[in-house]
């Protein structure tokens, strides 16, 4: 492929590099020679790489960002998160609930020994006579008897009983048992009554919200609920995943008038584009909850999906560009130049321009140009169209170069017009009669008429020699031509790439410029002087027919 050689680093002087294709190469090449910061792209691979001095640096990695899936976990009364898995990002994967019971919570369930199921009826006059308890008073045994009318004839002494420690439960035939209550001290509510002995019973309080590890307390459903709450508080900050966000709508209404009831950890993900409070949100963006009750955009952590490397389209992350990098000038996305170390390029880059040096160069005015001793600036189409403008047209003379009228036959047979020129035809017959006329004819002089010798190119080029030589119109064009000279051509065929422009100026010190016929917009090519005569224009691609012109001057 045609490359064109530059000797100085390109100064783009803040515009775009537009359209432009890293070198492709399949695999690394040899890095011999090579400054870091040298950069291709391999065709195998599909990636762009950069040489760092040491190693290869693929230029193809990016962050993907992760996409788990949406989570709706809800957790209320016993049912809390059991595990969280995370990614790398802090992205939840997966997770597990369970139900929390009294002995997560530190407390033992009461277990009721097993015992013997008792099936007694008692009805008619069969009624009970002895029952026994064990400690925790649950019945072990029982006997009853038959009442009888002797049992029950006489009428009933109420018998009261003191529950301060109940001693006798067993009613005589002439009794009938009931409990007095109202003398019963320090009775409250939730106290039952239950067996402390084989023969003794006590009143004992099974719900109490005060203790911790009890076998014979438990807690009041309100306590228990309490405790739940207070587990929910102590899990809340986490990720707890709430669903979509539609930005657009705000629904969830998570901006204009925000629920008091959101928490620190609700996590939601944009599902549409928008303005949340102030702050652009995109598709996939997430935004966590800061704080309990979040009002204001502060009070949330917002985390982006969509920051990707910047390019010349989309704007994202660049790397700033070290000064090695700067010079070097092959980096294209990604990197960034800063004012210092473009300042830095530019001042280590941009010299003069010589006869041998490629640099930058002053353009002349108008007087400069005319006056044609400066060799240090250059000269436009236009100050040079001006300076032959205002020389050619004046009347030629001995010591000015300009135009002149051609003499007719009979003003060179005068010999008295010193303005206008003679052709050699007239020269010829005049000189032809003078001779004739006369026996012998000297050499010609400014005062003098006589004969004249045509002077060779070399003479006429040297300008030393003056009469009697004469200089003919081709050797005075000639000599313009090597002072003045230049060409143009139109190329391209559709099929040829390396061009040969042959210009006949005999000189290798010619500047080339190269156009598009179409549209008068100059372009970069290969351009190489094979020759004196010859120069070789080579292209990427075949121009069409007459797609350039290339224009050659001295």
């Amino acid at each position: 492929m045609a490359s064109k050689k530059f000797l100085v680093d390109i100064d783009l002087k803040n515009n775009q590099l537009t359209n432009a294709s890293l070198q492709n190469l399949l695999g690394n090449p040899a890095t011999a020679g090579k400054q870091p910061g040298w950069i291709y792209f391999d065709t195998g691979a599909n990636t762009a790489y950069v040489w760092t001095g040491s190693s290869w640096l693929d230029l193809g990695r990016y962050y993907t960002h992760a996409t788990p899936g949406a989570i709706n976990l809800p957790l209320g009364g016993a049912n809390v998160l059991a595990t969280l898995v995370t990614n790398n990002e802090g992205h939840v994967t997966s997770y597990t609930t369970r139900t929390l019971t009294l002995a997560d919570l530190g407390y033992s369930a009461y277990v009721h020994p097993p015992y013997t199921p008792v099936n007694q009826t008692l009805s008619g006059a069969t009624v009970l006579a002895s029952f026994t308890s064990d400690a925790i008073g649950s019945v072990t045994g029982f006997t009853t008897r038959t009442l009888t009318a002797a049992n029950i004839g006489a009428a009933p002494t109420v018998h009261t009983h003191v529950l301060t420690d109940v001693t006798d439960v067993t009613a005589t035939k002439d009794e009938v048992n009931y409990l007095d209550l109202s003398a019963q001290a320090g009775l409250a509510s939730g106290m039952v009554l239950r067996a402390t002995g084989a023969n003794s019973m006590a009143w004992s309080q099974i719900l109490n919200d005060a203790v911790n590890n009890s076998l014979t307390q438990g807690w009041s459903s309100n306590k228990i609920q309490t405790e739940l709450n207070n587990i929910t508080s102590a899990i809340s900050g986490g990720l707890i995943f709430q669903g979509g966000y539609d930005v657009a709508t705000n629904v969830p209404n998570l901006d204009v008038a925000p629920s008091p009831t959101i928490k620190k950890g609700w996590t939601y993900v944009a599902t549409t584009a928008g303005l949340f409070f102030t702050e652009q949100l995109e598709p996939g963006d997430e935004i966590i909850a800061a704080q309990d009750a979040p009002t204001a955009l502060t009070h949330w952590v917002r985390i982006q999906k969509n920051v990707d490397v910047a390019s010349e389209t989309v704007i994202g992350l660049v790397q700033i560009a070290t000064q090695a990098q700067t010079n070097a000038g092959t980096l294209d996305q990604f990197y960034a130049i800063t004012p210092l170390k473009l300042k830095t390029y530019v001042d280590t880059r941009v010299v003069p321009a010589t006869t041998a040096v490629a640099g930058i160069i002053r353009i002349a005015t108008q007087t400069e140009v005319n006056t044609g001793t400066d060799n240090t600036i250059a000269v436009t189409p236009l100050t040079l169209a001006t300076a032959f403008t205002n020389k050619l047209p004046v009347q030629a003379t001995e010591t000015t170069l300009g135009i002149a009228e051609l003499a007719t036959q009979a003003e060179t047979d005068a010999g008295t017009d010193d303005l206008r020129i003679v052709t050699p035809l007239k020269l010829k017959v005049y000189v032809a009669a003078k001779i004739a006329a006369i026996p012998g004819v000297g050499d010609a002089t400014e005062t003098t008429k006589g004969v004249v010798e045509i002077a060779t190119q070399a003479e006429v080029n040297a300008g030393t020699l003056d009469s009697p030589y004469a200089v003919t119109p081709l050797k005075l064009k000639t000599l313009l031509d090597t002072r003045v000279g230049g060409y143009a051509q139109d190329v391209g065929d559709g099929a040829a790439t390396a061009i040969a422009v042959t210009h006949n100026l005999n000189t290798k010190d010619v500047s080339v410029t190269i156009y598009e016929n179409s549209t008068g917009e100059e372009m970069e090519a290969q351009v190489v002087r094979t020759s004196v005569n010859v120069v070789t224009v080579t292209f990427n691609v075949a121009p069409t027919a007459a797609q350039y012109r290339v224009v050659i001057k001295k």
